[in-house]
């Protein structure tokens, strides 16, 4: 019987870990003021006031890569495959980056709100060339959006942000 409650039990524990660990693909960071939270898998992050609770900021922040493969240009998004934590301030991301590799980003927590600490990516073969790299960008589709006539690129950026504006001394509009 007791080897019986042993399995039980390492069965248990598994089942729970499996389920905590599939769960992990967000980053959630209060401050006084300000609520950062971050959903990896959908890439969909947005900081909240939490005075108002109106969103000051929202957008991706998986890196984007403008390539040039065989003599063409191409863009990339990096897309999530899982999340590890280090206690509660450090953060590692595995990425698939296309089918040309993956990757990890390494995010921590410091006095300021969080950073990127490093970014590497295991290229499949010969690295290609790289135009350039982007955060807060989002694959276009010239189908659906207006702007991609006016837009030469493959990809756009997919951020908004709430202004705040105080007054300081003197306006314009004093008499």
């Amino acid at each position: 019987m007791e080897s019986m409650n042993k399995r039980i039990c390492i069965f248990i524990l598994t089942g729970l870990l499996s389920v905590c660990l599939a769960c992990a693909q967000s980053i959630k960071v209060s401050g006084p003021k300000l609520l950062f939270e971050w959903d990896l898998k959908k890439d969909e992050a947005k900081i909240t006031d939490l005075t108002s609770k109106s969103n000051i900021w929202k957008g991706s922040m998986l890196p984007g890569w403008w390539l040039l493969r065989n003599g063409k240009k191409d863009f990339i998004k990096a897309t999530f495959i899982s999340l590890s934590a280090k206690g509660n301030d450090n953060w590692t991301a595995r990425l698939q980056v296309g089918q040309a590799g993956t990757g990890t980003l390494k995010i921590s927590r410091n006095t300021q709100g969080l950073q990127f600490d490093k970014l590497s990516v295991q290229w499949k073969g010969v690295a290609p060339a790289i135009i350039s790299m982007y955060y807060g960008v989002r694959s276009l589709n010239p189908a659906a959006e207006s702007v991609a006539a006016a837009w030469d690129k493959p990809f756009m950026p997919d951020w908004e942000a709430a202004g705040y504006c105080w007054a300081w001394g003197f306006t314009s509009q004093r008499k």
